[in-house]
């Protein structure tokens, strides 16, 4: 067997340079410290094997090149500088060779290596070879590279044993092979799906064609009958068509005379009415002047009250505003009073401080000659020499008594501070004094204002509740007046809705008036025919009017009949008097929804719409109808139980609540329709026109005397609303008194205004006296300190003075013998002394002298009288215009009443004058509306009768035109049934009529002699000859005899609906036959196509199946015995047992073999003496032991020649360790595998027969490798 002589690496992951790494030996142990670089060979191995980068331990390929840098670059880098020590240049490539020596020694050099842009190139004995070439050359030594037969990495032991049964089944399957089948057999499984499905199809299809065939010679016999049948149903047409059209023709001819009679007495009363209606006009305009006369005198009467009730609020606000500028002039004039005689005293104090002024000049020039007199008499005077003698001594005395000196004068510096504080103290002391006898004087002043403005504002306040008394009072006259005019306003809507609805008739469209009418000659042409729906029935309760309206919709005007011929009849009915288009129900062809019977057992507030319709108001032959129109649909009394019905109970039914909101079957809602309520009162209107009669719904006219009694109740109640309105206008104006209140609510807001800003300056005066009396009190205290403290200070300058005298004295001594003065005090008392009093003499003089300048200004006190004075001039002019404002409006309220006056004057006489012109109005209103009664009685006899006619003329062209649509032969003298037209519009062309001769109906309802239905007998083009008919069929014209036709009729259209033969049978049987034969071929083909796809299938199953299930069985019969070699001990002699099972489902049965390979293999371990459990449920160690086992028996069925293992014993003990250490040993002894194995256990690794150190060097920051042969060393 094959092994793996070295392993070259260059530049790989930590392996810096080319190394040389083994050789390795049978059963060779690689060992080094942690990080040193024994899992990067691993990867190495993997590497140069074809084992893709991700499996080892990097995402690019790139990334598995050598980047680390040395230790003497590292330490370069620093000396250059921080960050540069990482500076070098990596390489461009990295390259494993591994060197394999094959069974008989000849060696071979696989490498592989990648570039810095990812790119990988594989050679074999450095020749380049592709990926599959150089995979194809390792499995054919029995390395698979997909399975991994030749490798364990780190921590991959315990997953191998524990890895799902699917997993298990596909690594057996790259081991056998098997796998390589797989795709081949998916693709031939779906071939041969494929074809089965064809034979299939192409087998239904023969089949089906066959019983096509056989149903097409039944038919053919069939269709020589129905031609038989035919043919007598033809012959039966023929005869009913000329029953009906003799009859016809007679009936018409009657009606035509009895048309003509009628037109004419129409004529005469027509002319009647339109003389009146002529005189009716007259006076309905003399009226409408008149009218309109009234409402442009009451509009202006209007405007003029408007006009006079809007000046007084007007008035009464320039009122106030003069009442309150009089009130603010005042005060600015006593303002200006007191300014002038503050000025007054301000000036004689002036006066008098420019007298004290010269005084003090005098007293000031009096001063300064006394000086000059005393100093020359105060005593010797010095000379230069003496003078500089002086300053002499006066040094050297200050110099000895300087420390004495300093004393005294921070002592006299300090008796000055306090002297000027004291004299700070004292003068603003006396100036809060002052103060304080001002501000007394002012709080008086302000006192006696606050009790003056309270009084006024308790006046004020009582005018003002007097006024709001006055106003409530007018208010609740008024809503008085108003209540009684909302309930005459009542009482007159609902007058006029009576009115309303008693002429709901009259005002009928053009249309609803035709409809109405054609309705009524449908009724009493057509039997058959009961009327419209909302005719036919009501609601039982009046709120159930708009839900029923909006659940009906559409079918509310839908007409109800008995047959659908009937309906059919009544269309072309309609559509020869162009009357419109109309929905007809005929009973025996509707399809009426059955009612669920749950529906009717819902709550209280739900109920089905059939339930809401009022029994008696229909026959019980109209329920059919009543539930086509009404299916399932149920009225709820609030949207809330809709909703619930609808979306919480899931009933599928259309719910309508009583205001008309919609939620349909298909959970859409609907609802805010306009026109629900105006169909809802369509029953209301026929209550009060007496209209409604479910078996005769006709509009009847309502009795003039009761329109005429509801005009006058109008009338009077118009009346009494124009009373009330003057009743309403004589009560004071709301806007007067409201101005007024206004007024007064004005004034107390001035007043209450100036009440505030009075006790604002009164609270801020007596806060300034009372801060006026703390700052006194916090003066006093502090001016006697002050004192004591001055006091002080002088005791002490005087202490310190006779030891400075002595000094002066014995100095001095000499120089005042010289002056002859006794002491040198004595001299300087008398210059010295007197010339700084004389200096502070001089100051009290200036000061006094800038004080007296000072008080002389007047300029602020001449400013303030300056600004009040323009104040009050401005104020002054307002209240002139004012004034004149206020005569302004007083002058035009005069002449707004005299104007009023004359106005209501004129009101009265044009009220008078339509008051006339409505009576004589009223008496031709009832002489038209008796003439236009016996017109429209007349016209309804002509229209019944023209109806009679046309009607006949209708049935006369539906007949034909059934004829001509049915292709029935019906024998003609003249004429032809082409020239029957099937559109009325066709017919005007085939008679020869031209377009504008055909008259538009009039408003009666009538039509001109261009309609094609009312053309005369003697004018109809085609003549029928009613030879073929007998005397039995011309005398009698009851339905009986027609009823015979119809049985006749329905008895051979029922035969031959039972027919119902396929007249093309024969052309399609030869098409069939055809096909029949084509479709076998196809069956035959597509058979031996499945029978192909089959047997390819199997063979690829078989194979598939005979690879894996052979691989299975040699693992199965070997993994017990090693995992028995792997546990014995002295122990447990016997070891432990170890299976592989199938998993046996369905699944993998369903071809009805055993395929394994489509679920899975589990594999079973027990350990020596404990019972069976899942794999899970084992150990570390027991895994470990488990997974080697199962690794070692699946690589004794392809032995790779190598086996390299990294780290599997990390979860062992050393026993199992040793097991597994002597079972290695043992398989290399017998050289059955090369084993390579990376440990860091001891027990391990002293089995080996070789030994590859791995370390780290720190020089080079490269891994390195030292080699030992075991063998030599074994005692």
């Amino acid at each position: 067997m094959g092994r793996l002589v070295c392993l070259e690496v260059e530049d790989f992951k930590s392996y810096r340079g080319r190394q040389v790494i083994g050789p390795f030996d049978t059963f060779t142990s690689v060992i080094g410290p942690n990080g040193a670089g024994k899992s990067n060979l691993m990867d190495a191995i993997s590497f140069v094997l074809g084992v893709k980068s991700a499996q080892l331990r990097s995402t690019q390929l790139h990334e598995l090149i050598y980047r680390g840098a040395t230790a003497e670059t590292v330490q370069n880098g620093a000396k250059r500088g921080r960050g540069q020590a990482n500076a070098t240049k990596p390489t461009a490539c990295a390259s494993v060779t591994a060197v394999y020596a094959d069974d008989d020694g000849r060696e071979v050099r696989l490498t592989r290596s990648v570039t810095s842009a990812g790119v990988s190139e594989y050679q074999i004995d450095e020749v380049h070879k592709t990926y599959a070439q150089y995979a194809k050359f390792l499995e054919e030594r029995n390395v698979l590279v997909k399975a991994r037969n030749f490798l364990v990495f780190q921590g991959d032991v315990e997953s191998i044993a524990s890895q799902s049964p699917k997993d298990l089944a596909k690594l057996i399957e790259q081991i056998s092979g098997s796998g390589e089948l797989c795709a081949e057999y998916e693709e031939l499984k779906q071939q041969q799906e494929r074809a089965s499905e064809n034979s299939a199809f192409s087998f239904n299809k023969r089949r089906g064609i066959a019983a096509e065939m056989k149903q097409f010679r039944e038919q053919r016999a069939e269709a020589k009958r129905y031609e038989r049948l035919e043919r007598q149903k033809e012959e039966t047409l023929v005869l009913r068509a000329l029953w009906k059209l003799y009859h016809v023709e007679r009936r018409f001819v009657d009606a035509e005379h009895q048309l003509d009679e009628l037109s004419a007495t129409l004529g005469a009363r027509r002319e009647e009415k339109s003389a009146a209606d002529g005189v009716y006009a007259d006076v309905r305009r003399a009226q409408a002047q008149a009218q309109r006369e009234v409402l442009r005198m009451e509009q202006r009467l209007r405007r003029l009250r408007k006009g006079a009730d809007g000046s007084k609020p007007a008035l009464l606000k320039v009122e106030e505003m003069v009442r309150h500028l009089e009130r603010k002039t005042g005060q600015l004039k006593d303002v200006a009073d007191r300014i002038a005689r503050d000025r007054d005293v301000q000036q004689r104090a002036v006066n008098a401080l420019v007298l004290d002024l010269d005084g003090v000049n005098k007293a000031s020039e009096a001063f300064e000659a006394e000086i000059r007199n005393q100093a020359s008499k105060s005593g010797p005077v010095l000379d230069e020499q003496q003078l500089r003698e002086y300053r002499r001594i006066k040094d050297e005395c200050e110099l000895q008594t300087a420390s004495e000196r300093q004393e005294i004068g921070a002592l006299e510096r300090q008796r000055v501070t306090e002297a000027e504080a004291e004299k700070h103290i004292a003068s603003k002391l006396s100036e809060v004094e002052q103060q304080l006898i001002k501000l007394a004087d002012e709080e008086a002043a302000l006192t006696g204002q606050r009790d003056s403005l309270n009084a006024q504002t308790i006046h004020l306040m009582g005018d003002l509740d007097r006024a709001k008394e006055k106003l409530a009072a007018a208010a609740e006259e008024r809503n008085g007046i108003i209540q009684r005019e909302i309930e005459v306003n009542e009482k007159l809507n609902e007058t006029l809705n009576r009115l309303m609805q008693a002429s709901a008739a009259k005002r009928l469209s053009e249309r609803e008036k035709r409809m109405d009418n054609c309705l009524r000659d449908m009724r009493r042409l057509f039997p058959g025919v009961y009327g419209r729906v909302v005719d036919l029935c009501r609601p039982s309760q009046r709120q159930y009017e708009t839900a029923v309206s909006v659940a009906l919709g559409k079918n509310m005007d839908a007409i109800v009949v008995d047959r659908e011929a009937t309906a059919i009849e009544c269309i072309q009915y309609m559509r020869e008097q162009r009357i419109g288009q109309a929905t007809f129900l005929p009973l025996d062809t509707i399809q009426a929804p059955s009612i669920n019977e749950k529906l009717r057992s819902l709550s209280q507030d739900t109920t089905t719409l059939t339930r809401t319709l009022c029994d008696s108001t229909y026959d019980v032959s109209l329920e059919r109808a009543m539930q086509y129109v009404c299916g399932s649909t149920i009225v709820c009394d609030t949207l809330t139980t809709a909703r619930k019905l609808c979306y919480d109970d899931g009933l599928k039914v259309k719910a309508v609540t009583l205001d008309g909101i919609v939620i349909h079957k298909s959970g859409l809602m609907t609802g805010g329709r306009t026109d629900t309520r105006s169909a809802a009162q369509r029953w209301e209107e026929r209550e009060v026109e007496g209209e409604y009669d479910a078996a005769h719904p006709v509009t009847t006219l309502i009795p003039t005397g009761t329109f005429e009694a509801m005009k006058r109740a109008r009338d009077s109640l118009v009346a009494q609303l124009k009373e009330l309105g003057q009743e309403r206008r004589q009560v004071a104006s709301d806007e007067k008194i409201q101005a007024e209140v206004s007024g007064l609510e004005a004034r107390l807001g001035y007043m209450r205004e100036d009440m505030s800003a009075t006790k604002r300056k009164l609270a801020a005066v007596q806060q300034q006296i009372e801060n006026a009396r703390q700052e006194m009190k916090q003066l006093q205290p502090r001016l006697e300190q002050i004192r004591s403290r001055l006091a002080a200070a002088a005791e002490s300058i005087q202490a310190r003075y006779p030891a400075l005298h002595a000094v002066e004295d014995r100095l001095f001594a000499a120089f005042c013998a010289s002056i002859n003065v006794a002491s040198i005090r004595e001299y300087e008392n008398g210059q010295l002394r007197m010339s700084q009093q004389a200096n502070e003499k001089r100051l009290q003089f200036s000061v006094q002298r800038s004080k007296l300048e000072n008080l002389q200004q007047l300029d602020a006190m001449e400013e303030r009288a300056r600004k009040t004075q323009d104040t009050l001039g401005a104020e002054l002019h307002k209240l002139q215009s004012l004034h004149e404002e206020k005569e302004s409006i007083l002058r035009s309220e005069q002449d707004g009443l005299g104007e009023l006056e004359r106005t209501e004057s004129e009101l009265k006489a044009c009220r008078e004058n339509a008051a006339a012109h409505s009576e004589t109005v009223s008496q031709a209103r009832q002489n038209v509306t008796r003439l236009d009664r016996g017109v429209d009685e007349m016209a309804k006899l002509v229209m019944e009768k023209q109806s009679d006619l046309e009607k006949l003329g209708s049935e006369r062209i539906s007949t034909l035109r059934r004829c001509r649509l049915d292709e029935i032969q019906v024998p003609l003298v003249r004429g032809s049934l082409e020239d029957v037209p099937m559109e009325d519009a066709e017919a005007g062309e085939n008679f020869g009529m031209e377009e504008m001769e055909v008259d538009e109906p009039s408003e009666h309802g009538l039509g001109g002699q261009g309609s094609l239905a009312s053309m005369r007998s003697r004018d109809w083009p085609v003549e029928i000859d009613f030879g073929p008919l007998d005397d039995a069929a011309r005398r009698r014209d009851d339905d009986q005899f027609g009823q015979n036709y119809e049985d006749r009729l329905t008895e051979v259209a029922a035969e031959v609906e039972r027919i119902a033969p396929n007249l093309r049978a024969l052309e399609r049987l030869d098409g069939v036959e055809n096909r029949l034969k084509e479709t076998e071929r196809d069956f035959e083909r597509a058979r031996k196509e499945a029978h192909e796809a089959k047997g390819r299938f199997l063979e690829v199953k078989q194979e598939r199946h005979r690879r894996f299930m052979e691989a299975f069985g040699h693992v199965e019969g070997q993994i017990d015995q090693i995992y028995k070699d792997l546990t014995k001990s002295t122990a447990f002699p016997l070891g432990g047992t170890a299976y592989l099972s199938v998993e046996n489902t369905e699944a993998s049965t369903a071809l009805g073999e055993h395929e394994p390979y489509l679920e899975g293999i589990r594999y079973h371990a027990m350990p020596p003496l404990k019972r069976f459990r899942d794999m899970d449920q084992l150990s570390g160690g027991e895994k470990t032991v488990a997974a080697f086992a199962l690794l070692l028996a699946i690589h004794s069925y392809r032995p790779a020649p190598f086996f390299v293992m990294d780290e599997v014993d990390a979860a062992l003990d050393n026993a199992n360790v040793a097991r597994i250490a002597a079972y290695i040993r043992e398989q290399c002894v017998a050289d059955r595998a090369q084993f390579i194995i990376i440990s860091l256990n001891n027990t391990l690794y002293e089995r080996a027969q070789s030994l590859v150190g791995i370390y780290r060097d720190q020089d080079t920051n490269s891994s390195r490798v030292l080699t030992l042969k075991l063998d030599e060393y074994e005692e």
